[in-house]
């Protein structure tokens, strides 16, 4: 039996049973997308109709969830499966938005960043120049974490994991 690295959608449809209404959060979706161009695009249109958030945690979500998204597609492809499931949520703590996939190049990347972390060396966000293609990079998660309250990377056996809150 294959088991799906990636955990599937939740339907928000679905009919009320007394197990199922234990758990069932009114302010949460998912979404499975595919890492490119069009899944980029519905990323944003995702987002844009999650009728929990405010403009203003729509607008944080889409900025920061949309530079991540980015990165998956620029330096952790391919992904197994050619897609990446994408939860977002409204807690008590706040709205946040987890990234479910499965990258080879991502479990190292996740240690390095933990490493990084542990040592008190602060994170591997730190922007920086690089002379190779003549641009700044990491400017982009550094806004992510001023635009958060939490971003955590969690690299699995059978699926890697972003979360990224917001209070």
């Amino acid at each position: 039996m294959s088991r799906d690295p990636v955990p599937g959608p939740v339907s928000t449809n679905r009919p009320e049973t007394a197990s199922t209404k234990l758990r069932r959060r009114a302010a949460e979706a998912s979404i499975i997308l595919s890492p490119d161009r069009e899944g980029f695009f519905a990323f944003e249109e995702f987002v844009e109709g999650l009728p929990f958030l405010s403009p203003r945690e729509a607008n944080a979500m889409k900025l920061s969830g949309g530079e991540l998204f980015d990165n998956l597609i620029r330096h952790a492809s391919p992904l197994e499966g050619n897609r990446i499931l994408l939860r977002a949520a409204k807690r008590r703590s706040g709205p946040c938005l987890a990234f479910f996939f499965k990258s080879k190049k991502f479990g190292r990347y996740a240690l390095e960043h933990a490493a990084a972390e542990a040592d008190g060396k602060g994170s591997l966000e730190e922007p920086f120049f690089d002379p190779l293609i003549g641009r700044w990079r990491g400017i982009g998660l550094l806004m992510c974490r001023n635009l958060s309250s939490g971003l955590y990377l969690r690299s699995g056996s059978t699926v890697d994991r972003i979360y990224i809150s917001f209070s």
